[in-house]
């Protein structure tokens, strides 16, 4: 019921705000500036990202799509939950955060589909090589 409260309080606001001219004047580069709604559409991208192997498997430059869930603890703390969602070349898709990895490098098991990571301890450990 709350979420149609909002809803009807929203309509409301843009009602008025359009009979009384309002949103001529607002500003809208903080809109414009929005990442455009795709699918493909990540909270991280690591761009650039040499992956090495061992047993000379040729290492190979990827970038790598993160996605990022807040979830509450039972102890009412929120913590964050980073998932690699895609790894190749995304250089066409949109991210809220771009890291340029470009000449560091990580190992290749360290990096999986769909694995949950710590993503301050990986850029941490990026950064390090």
């Amino acid at each position: 019921m709350s979420i149609r409260k909002l809803n009807c309080v929203a309509l409301l606001g843009i009602c008025y705000s359009i009979a009384k001219g309002e949103y001529e004047r607002a500003d809208v580069s903080r809109y414009e500036r929005l990442p455009e709604n795709v699918k493909n559409l990540y909270d991280t991208i690591i761009a650039g990202l040499t992956l090495t192997f061992e047993d000379g498997i040729v290492p190979v430059v990827v970038d790598i799509g993160i996605n990022t869930e807040d979830i509450a603890g039972a102890d009412g703390v929120v913590h964050q939950k980073h998932t690699i969602v895609d790894i190749g070349d995304l250089s066409k898709h949109s991210s809220f955060q771009c890291i340029d990895a470009k000449g560091k490098s990580a190992k290749g098991g360290v990096i999986q589909m769909d694995h949950r990571i710590d993503l301050p301890k990986l850029l941490s450990d990026i950064e390090k090589t």
